[in-house]
């Protein structure tokens, strides 16, 4: 799964096949706290790649880049076909 660089002056290769939003929370540096975020881009799936491989690779990213390693309690998932 690939996303495309923010602000990236090139479109994609492969225009994107998919739009996807996630909400979690995570243990807060205070004990007993928690934090939040919500999150939503699109994302070119190649043919046979599954909603629960997305969703594992997002689980992955959002711990490695945003909860510090600790493990988010997803609130909400969507992945569908962006198109109308």
């Amino acid at each position: 799964m690939t996303t495309p660089a923010p602000n990236s002056p090139e479109p994609p290769a492969t225009p994107p096949t998919h739009h996807w939003v996630i909400s979690v929370q995570w243990p807060g540096p205070v004990p007993g706290s928690l934090q939040h975020g919500t999150w939503s881009n699109t994302v070119h799936l190649s043919a046979g790649a599954t909603r629960a491989e997305a969703y594992e690779q997002l689980r992955g990213w959002l711990m490695k880049t945003v909860t510090g390693g600790k493990e988010p309690t997803v609130l909400y998932f969507a992945i569908d076909r962006n198109t109308l």
